[in-house]
């Protein structure tokens, strides 16, 4: 991913583009406030995993937590995946940046339990931190440098290699049970309904599986009644989304095309 970056920003015109789209003297505030907000998130998750005794890892028995738990496991998958996509598929870095800072924003609504005791918490920081080393490595080599040394450390999968830096870490990926993954049904332009998948079911999607899934929803049925449905298109985002375009006529005019 980082190798992609660095083409982008040699491909002349385009690499112009995409830096002057963030390097606006006008943005330079936001990002100075994101940069200590970034500090801040660091130096309480370093005190908070101080803070716990040797050997607990136990996590807290409450509904509460569990609750929070899911909610950063969703912001993590969210934010990843609208990352991933700005960068390696529409290449606005100004977008990107902006769902980084959306996923600090959540990492900063934590509670203290959250931080010292969530794997999903430790996860999200990891990712925000890698997310980030592309655009600012020297920043991120910092914060880095100060997230592995927290003790208490929860993961144990792989996922995260601690005893190497921010820039031999792998891109993160969307947790296979993320269930945040789109199809979209238009009717003549118009949004009708959607529908949320995990990835693989996601990119296992046909044009015969989404009309199937598609005529199954009563609000679409309802408003194409009395419609015929004159010709359909089944578009695929490998890995991020799916939209399937519906065009009708009809005498109605409710929603036939041009109305």
């Amino acid at each position: 991913m980082i190798q992609r970056i660095d083409g982008i920003v040699d491909d002349g015109e385009t690499g112009y583009k995409l830096l002057s789209s963030v390097l606006r003297p006008e943005t330079f505030p936001g990002i100075l406030n994101w940069q200590n907000r970034l500090w801040l998130t660091m130096r309480n998750f370093l005190n908070e995993r101080s803070t716990l005794s040797t050997g607990v890892k136990c996590l807290p028995n409450s509904p509460e937590f569990e609750k929070d738990e899911a909610w950063m496991f969703d912001n993590r998958n969210f934010f990843v995946k609208g990352v991933t996509f700005q960068i390696s598929v529409t290449f606005q870095l100004s977008v990107a940046i902006s769902r980084m800072q959306g996923l600090t924003n959540s990492l900063r609504r934590a509670n203290s339990l959250v931080v010292a005791h969530s794997l999903q918490f430790e996860r999200a920081l990891a990712a925000q931190i890698i997310l980030l080393a592309p655009m600012a490595p020297h920043f991120a080599s910092e914060l880095w440098s100060g997230y592995v040394s927290a003790p208490h450390r929860l993961d144990t999968s792989g996922e995260i290699l601690w005893d190497k830096g921010v820039l031999e870490q792998a891109w993160p990926q969307v947790d296979s049970n993320y269930e945040g993954y789109e199809l979209l049904c238009k009717v003549n332009g118009r949004d009708m309904c959607n529908f949320k998948m995990t990835k693989s079911h996601l990119n296992q999607l046909t044009h015969d599986d989404a009309m199937e899934l598609a005529l199954s929803q009563t609000k679409l049925q309802q408003s194409t009644q009395g419609c015929k449905i004159i010709n359909t298109k089944f578009t695929l985002r490998e890995n991020f989304e799916a939209v399937l375009h519906l065009a009708t006529e009809t005498t109605d005019r409710k929603i036939a095309k041009g109305s």
